[in-house]
C-alpha cells in the first residue's frame, strides 16, 4: 500500500505522477493502456480537502465542468441533458440516453429509499461519537452483474468526528483513473459533499482520504503530464515546495457559509438554506429567467457566475465569447474557482487571438 499525504489537490496530481513514474507497471485494459501501482491500493490523505480546485495549466481542468456536476450531485440528481453543456462525454455513459444510473447524488439521496445525507446529519449531530455513519453507493441489485455503461467507481464512504468535533471522511474507490477521477472529478465532488455535511452538521472539516484500489493512469495522460512532477516544485532552504496559489495565498478557498456582506458593510446570517442556494445556481445555470440572487452569500456569488462565465463563453461569438466572461469573473480573481476559471478562459482566448492575428 502507498500514501500519499498532502495539503490539497493542486499539490496531490504531480506526486501522484512521480509515484507511478518511479513504481508504476504497464499492463493493458478496455479502454486502452494504463500504468498502476500494484499491489494496491494508494490511499491520498488530504490535510486540507477545501482547496480542492486544480490549478495546472497542462491538466487544463474546466472549473465549470467540476462545479456544476458536484452541485447537480448535492442536489440528488441523475439527468443527462445539463450536463452535456460542460462535455459531451457524458453520453458515452448513459443507458437510454436519459439519466445516468450511476449518478453519486441519486444514490446518496434517493436510490436507496431515504436521504442518507441527512440521517447522517441527524446522527452526527447528535451523537457526535457514532461510528456507523456509512453512505452508501454501490448497488449490489444493479450494479454487480449486469452490463451497464455506469457502474460507480466511487463505492462507499464513511463520516466520523474526531474529538475535537471536526468531520473526517473516508471514501473506498474499486478503480481511480488519477486525471479524470481521482486529482479531477472525483477530488472536487467528494470534497465539496464533506464542506456540505460539516456546513450541516454545524461542525469544521478535518481530512478526505480517498482509498483507490485500482490506481491507474491512461498512457496517453501519462506521457502528456509526465513532465510536471520536475516542474511542479521549486528549491527552497527547508526542500522542495510544491508550487501552490493556496500555499502562496494567491487565492482563497470558496467555502460553505451564509454570511452575507452589504453594501453597508453590515454582515448577516442569510436564512436561505444551503439546498435552497444550490437549487437556484443550478437553475440560473440551466437557463430559468427571474432566479433571486438578493442577499446572497459570497460562494453563491462566485458559483453562480463562474456557471454564467462559462454560458456565456458557449453562446457567444468572436472575442466577446471572451471578454464578457472573463469580466463577469474579475470581481472573483481573489477565490480559487474564480481564478481558475478565469485562467481557463484566458488560455483559450491567447489560442483564438493567435489563430486570428492576421
Amino acid at each position: 500500500m502507498k500514501v500519499i499525504h498532502v495539503r490539497n489537490v493542486h499539490q496531490a496530481l504531480p506526486q501522484a505522477l512521480r509515484l507511478i513514474d518511479e513504481e508504476g507497471v504497464r499492463r493493458g485494459s478496455r479502454n486502452g493502456a494504463v500504468r498502476l501501482i500494484e499491489p494496491g491500493p494508494v490511499v491520498t490523505v488530504y490535510e486540507r480537502p477545501w482547496e480542492r480546485v486544480i490549478f495546472w495549466p497542462v491538466r487544463d481542468a474546466n472549473p465549470a465542468l467540476h462545479l456544476y456536476e458536484s452541485l447537480w450531485m448535492l442536489a440528488g440528481r441523475q439527468d443527462l441533458e445539463p450536463l452535456l453543456r460542460y462535455t459531451k462525454q457524458f453520453a458515452e455513459y448513459s443507458d437510454d440516453g436519459q439519466i445516468l444510473q450511476g449518478a453519486y447524488g441519486y444514490r446518496w439521496r434517493r436510490t436507496f429509499g431515504q436521504d442518507q445525507l441527512r440521517v447522517i446529519i441527524r446522527r452526527l449531530t447528535n451523537y457526535p461519537n457514532d461510528r456507523r455513519c456509512v453512505l452508501q453507493v454501490w448497488d449490489s441489485d444493479y450494479d454487480l452483474d449486469r452490463e451497464t455503461k455506469d457502474a460507480p467507481c466511487n463505492v462507499t464512504a464513511t463520516f466520523q468526528r474526531r474529538s475535537n468535533g471536526q468531520l473526517d471522511m473516508t471514501v473506498l474507490c474499486r478503480s481511480n483513473d488519477l486525471v479524470w477521477g481521482a486529482y479531477g472529478a472525483n477530488a472536487v465532488h467528494w470534497s465539496m459533499l464533506l464542506s456540505y455535511m460539516a456546513h450541516e452538521i454545524g461542525c469544521t472539516e478535518g481530512r478526505y482520504v480517498q482509498v483507490s484500489v485500482n490506481w491507474h493512469i491512461y498512457e496517453e495522460w501519462y506521457q502528456k503530464l509526465l513532465d510536471m512532477p520536475r516542474s511542479s516544485s521549486v528549491q527552497s532552504d527547508d526542500g522542495l515546495r510544491s508550487i501552490d496559489p493556496y500555499s502562496l495565498e494567491l487565492v482563497q478557498p470558496t467555502i460553505f457559509n451564509n454570511i452575507v456582506v452589504r453594501a453597508d458593510h453590515v454582515y448577516s446570517n442569510s436564512n436561505v438554506p444551503i439546498d435552497e442556494w444550490i437549487g437556484r445556481i443550478l437553475e440560473d445555470a440551466d437557463g430559468f429567467p427571474g432566479v433571486n440572487f438578493v442577499d446572497a452569500p459570497l460562494w453563491v456569488r462566485v458559483y453562480r457566475d463562474v456557471l454564467r462565465a462559462h454560458r456565456d463563453w458557449r453562446m457567444y461569438d468572436s472575442s466577446v465569447r471572451f471578454t464578457r466572461p472573463l469580466a463577469t469573473l474579475q470581481p472573483y480573481l481573489g477565490t480559487d474557482w474564480g481564478l481558475a476559471m478565469s485562467e481557463w478562459l484566458q488560455r483559450r482566448y491567447d489560442k483564438w487571438r493567435w489563430r486570428n492575428e492576421d
